[in-house]
């Protein structure tokens, strides 16, 4: 019924003038639907960067390092922070969590390797140290993420 209208509508100057008025809205609304789909998927990008942990991999188990995380973007206030290993290594080897240059949380690692560390942290950084105590080779994948206000 609504093909009707629109049909003896067309033929009406009024009509003719609506009709114009759709076919030339088309192109605008596609461009909006495709703005929308653009802000959508920037802002679920935007959103896993902060949100989701990130990752940071110490290659070679048989080398020490000392890693600096830093929190994405620019937090205001970090509060607290989550650290997660996970791994396989062949010997024995010891990660650090380093507080105001002391150690403050210490994982004992060997073999298949699994620790999480979490608690209160102030700073947009922190720095873990590796330090192979008799693994020669592996690999071990850090996840860390900063929360903030």
């Amino acid at each position: 019924m609504a093909g009707l209208a629109t049909r003896s509508l067309a033929r009406t100057p009024r009509g003719r003038a609506l009709e114009k008025s759709i076919v030339k809205s088309e192109p605008v609304r596609r461009f909006s639907i495709i703005v929308a789909g653009l802000l959508i998927v920037t802002a679920a990008a935007l959103a896993a960067w902060l949100w989701l942990p990130a990752t940071v991999t110490i290659a070679d188990a048989g080398i020490p390092i000392e890693l600096t995380l830093r929190a994405p973007g620019a937090p205001k206030r970090v509060y607290a922070l989550d650290v997660q290993g996970s791994g396989r290594i062949d010997g024995e080897a010891e990660v650090t969590l380093i507080l105001n240059g002391q150690p403050y949380k210490v994982a004992h690692l060997s073999g298949v390797v699994h620790f999480e560390w979490g608690g209160d942290w102030y700073s947009p950084e922190a720095v873990v140290r590796y330090r192979p105590l008799s693994a020669k080779a592996g690999v071990i994948k850090l996840r860390y993420r900063f929360h903030s206000l």
